[in-house]
């Protein structure tokens, strides 16, 4: 992803830049080089992300048969605050790496006494997310988005609450799930306003309504997992 967003700020001209004459004739910028090098490594990297996708997609079919949630939102919503505390220590399931800012963390959850479910946290979106990154992050989380539950984790106290969730929601479509069986949750609701809170009960009544940091609100939260699995 990095690589595919700073290949087009380097320079958009294939031809070498630098001509010295006489018998050396045309010789390589630095900048070339550079753009060359960058070309390069992208390439491998594609494919890469290829062979890891194709792995996925093996490990996503034996897991058909288990109940998953993927925890998606943007940036600094709260998710990984809410998987370790929903988790409560738990020994992480899986982990998948691929960047390691990028990576997607599974944890086993018990939503009561008999059942639980393998809860991912992924890589928080973004708005205008580039266009050249949406493949990226669709081979990074492959294999979250293919759980049986999405849940939309939402700052309920962020002052462009509506702009984070069209990014999310934008996000979501443009790597084909924007169809998903999908489950609303507001978190932060110990930082947010009563008047914002009262409206957002009113706007999304089927929405659950949480603060990771306090662990207020779980056991709606573990009953609207049980509805949706």
């Amino acid at each position: 992803a990095y690589l595919d967003y700073i290949h087009p700020k380097m320079g958009k001209d294939k031809q070498p830049r630098a001509y010295r004459g006489g018998v050396r004739g045309f010789a390589e910028s630095a900048l070339d080089k550079k753009i060359r090098a960058a070309r390069s490594r992208a390439d491998v990297v594609r494919k890469k992300i290829e062979k890891l996708k194709k792995q996925k997609e093996s490990r996503i079919q034996r897991r058909d048969d288990r109940p998953t949630v993927a925890l998606v939102g943007y940036t600094n919503a709260g998710k990984s605050t809410l998987l370790n505390a929903l988790s409560s220590g738990d020994d992480v399931y899986a982990d998948d790496r691929l960047f390691a800012t990028l990576d997607t963390t599974t944890r086993r959850v018990f939503l009561n006494q008999e059942k639980f479910a393998l809860v991912s946290d992924t890589v928080g979106f973004i708005r205008r997310l580039p266009h050249e990154l949406v493949a990226s992050f669709h081979s990074t989380l492959s294999e979250a988005l293919s759980a049986k539950l999405l849940v939309h984790v939402a700052d309920a106290s962020s002052p462009i609450l509506r702009h984070q969730m069209e990014a999310v929601e934008q996000t979501l479509t443009e790597l084909g799930a924007g169809d998903r069986n999908l489950l609303l949750v507001f978190n932060k609701i110990d930082a947010a306003q009563a008047d914002d809170l009262e409206y957002l009960r009113d706007r999304y009544p089927e929405a659950v309504h949480i603060s990771a940091m306090k662990k207020t609100g779980f056991d709606q939260l573990r009953e609207a997992f049980l509805n949706h699995l």
